[in-house]
């Protein structure tokens, strides 16, 4: 895979040591030189130095025939100026870009641009260490959070489908023990179960609430 980073910040370089030891092609772009100086001796790709805003600056990094582009600079504005680029411009297949202010992810999401939100990452971190005991976000997609918990024993011996609210919670998969299955509406929970499951965000605290209020 031919990935483009722009930002060698701490980040930047991390991810870029860690894509060429899996042996992808990886250019980073900073309009700072010595920004370069964090990567690593794991890193074996190229540099461009420049502003990563900059279509020529971009198509020297090659985005014109990249397969992702990362937008990691420490400006929101950079990132998502330089991730329509690389989207609109070049069609890059792949383009992620990294936002600091966590109410402009609605408005990267408008423009068709993946993102990634350090301050919601760090926050939801902390919420599973708060509530490891009950429930761990693994996921989020748009409105809905796929969480991981242990069945209580108010939901043992209940079949899925009683546990279940349409449009809301479906449950998805359990670990019994060393094994692994998809959960139907008819399988029986035990207690202590590994239970993963797609819940409505909104609806997650009610949940929570329902269920593993005593788990705590």
């Amino acid at each position: 895979m031919y990935v483009v980073i722009m930002g060698c910040g701490r980040l930047g370089a991390q991810l870029a040591e860690l894509l060429s030891l899996k042996e992808h092609d990886v250019v980073l772009i900073d309009q700072s030189p010595s920004a370069f100086e964090k990567l690593g001796s794991g890193f074996n790709g190229l540099t461009v130095v420049g502003t990563g805003i900059d279509i020529d600056v971009q198509k020297k990094a090659g985005v014109d025939r990249c397969d992702a582009f990362a937008a990691l600079s420490s400006d929101d504005n950079t990132n998502i100026m330089a991730a329509q680029v690389a989207k609109e411009i070049f069609a890059v297949p792949k383009v992620i870009a990294r936002i600091f202010d966590p109410k402009r992810e609605f408005a990267y999401h408008q423009l068709g641009l993946e993102s990634i939100c350090p301050t919601n990452l760090g926050a939801e971190i902390v919420q599973n260490y708060l509530e490891s005991d009950r429930m761990c976000c693994r996921h989020s997609y748009g409105d809905v959070d796929v969480i991981e918990f242990a069945a209580p024993k108010a939901m043992a011996g209940k079949q899925a489908s009683a546990v279940e609210v349409p449009g809301a919670v479906r449950l998805v998969g359990i670990c019994r023990g060393e094994g692994q299955q998809i959960i139907g509406a008819d399988t029986v929970i035990g207690e202590g179960d590994r239970i993963l499951a797609a819940v409505k965000h909104a609806y997650r605290q009610h949940f929570r609430l329902t269920w593993l209020k005593h788990n705590s």
